[in-house]
């Protein structure tokens, strides 16, 4: 994989899980405490001004995301993963040979038409592509 390749990667992981987290939660609290905690006085009184709805917010807000995400890991990720499975012919494929050859029932041509397509893809990938941040050789 090539450097600029490698990069654009990086950033996008870095801007969609790390860096659009934070902008949207912070504008999440700015807009809530903008739009209705200043505008209901209740809540104004209550919830006080900005810093102070932040930590309010961060104390609740937080265990329940957790929860949610706890209870999401659970019972969401099983049908998530097995949606991902069903959709990936070639992984469904390797099985399906792995199976066959342990109970013996492969089929020869299979065999050799998958392994044909394993020989293409490491060509395609360069081992330095599948080293990973443990491995002895650094990249340069």
């Amino acid at each position: 994989m090539s450097w600029p390749k490698k990069r654009f990667f990086e950033f996008r992981t870095g801007h969609s899980s790390y860096l659009a987290f934070a902008v949207s939660l912070a504008s999440f609290v700015l807009i809530v405490h903008r739009l209705l905690i200043e505008r209901i006085p209740f809540l104004s009184n209550f919830f006080g001004d900005l810093p102070t709805f932040t930590i309010i917010f961060a104390f609740t807000y937080v265990p329940i995301s957790i929860l949610i995400g706890r209870w999401h890991f659970k019972h969401q990720y099983k049908i998530e993963s097995t949606m991902q499975f069903v959709q990936n012919p070639g992984l469904i494929r390797a099985f399906r040979l792995i199976l066959e050859l342990q109970t013996g029932t492969a089929n020869k041509e299979d065999v050799e038409s998958f392994k044909q397509l394993l020989r293409e893809l490491e060509k395609k990938t360069s081992f330095q592509d599948l080293q990973g941040p443990s491995s002895s050789n650094k990249e340069k």
